[in-house]
């Protein structure tokens, strides 16, 4: 085994004041440190998962998705856990991967980052004994304490398929497409012994706005009944029709989807679908509130 659940998601911002106001304000977000205003960057977590927001140029460690590209705002990076960086590193080095650099270390984790076929960077961390949970800052007002998966734009899925499959070790966990014409549109794999996710966003197009990047690159907030999420984001005040507006999933899964100031789509799901799904049947295990943390 490889990746073991997500770690943190990495969001390149124009502005992070307003982006902060966004997550912490309107989704409740707790902080993962604390912030001084005009430092750049700014972390929040849902339960271990930490959400980086970096205005480019600054923040812990800002490399570029696509090297020696000028990056727009949105999902820049993730890094999935790993129990032994080192054991890891070694399994990946006999499947023939290219690192996108070398170990980075601190007192509180050592990570390494590599390509995906598609120029997405992937990282890989392993923590040391103290859970981010205990060092964060609470939220009473928190939307989600889960974050199930991450999705992002892929062109090339047989390519896709050979990294995330045959060498990262994901499994098949449902795909499907917006109608029943047998097209897919969407594509989740889990890890390797776990329920978090990856999906791919199909059939972009050669020239997406930042719009609808923002919509394909997203991510996911697990709620156990969406009604919480709802009442929720109420209490914080979320303003808008998007703050309420519930709908049916084509995986049979009950969905609302935010968008932050740049965009980006946060999508809140339910953990386990409310009816059948279309297209596919599900392969894997649904996530849990608490299955992160074991």
């Amino acid at each position: 085994m490889i990746a073991k659940r997500l770690d943190n998601i990495d969001v390149l911002c124009s502005d992070v004041e307003p982006m902060r106001e966004f997550y912490g304000d309107v989704l409740g977000l707790p902080l993962r440190l604390p912030y001084e205003p005009g430092q750049g960057w700014v972390g929040f977590r849902a339960g271990d998962v930490v959400i980086y927001l970096i205005e480019e140029g600054s923040g812990p460690h800002p490399p570029p998705r696509f090297t020696g590209a000028a990056n727009p705002p949105g999902i820049d990076s993730f890094a999935f856990e790993v129990d032994d960086l080192d054991a890891a590193i070694v399994q990946l080095d006999a499947r023939g991967v290219s690192w996108a650099g070398e170990i980075v270390e601190s007192e509180w984790y050592r990570y390494r980052g590599l390509h995906d076929p598609e120029g997405n960077l992937v990282i890989f961390v392993q923590r040391n004994s103290e859970k981010l949970v205990a060092t964060g800052l609470g939220s009473p007002s928190a939307t989600s304490t889960r974050i199930i998966h991450v999705g992002f734009i892929v062109t090339d899925r047989d390519k896709e398929d050979a990294f995330w499959q045959q060498v990262l070790g994901f499994r098949p966990y449902w795909h499907g497409g917006p109608k029943d014409d047998g097209v897919t549109n969407w594509v989740s794999l889990q890890v390797p012994d776990g329920t978090d996710w990856l999906e791919y966003m199909l059939n972009a197009g050669p020239n997406p706005s930042l719009h609808q990047s923002g919509v394909m690159d997203h991510f996911s907030l697990g709620v156990s009944q969406m009604n919480d999420a709802v009442v929720a984001l109420a209490h914080n005040h979320c303003e808008g029709p998007n703050c309420t507006k519930t709908q049916m999933g084509r995986d049979g899964k009950v969905q609302l989807n935010l968008f932050d100031p740049d965009q980006t789509r946060v999508e809140f799901m339910e953990f386990a679908p409310a009816q059948e799904p279309c297209c596919s049947p599900f392969t894997g295990k649904h996530p849990t509130p608490g299955d992160q943390n074991n």
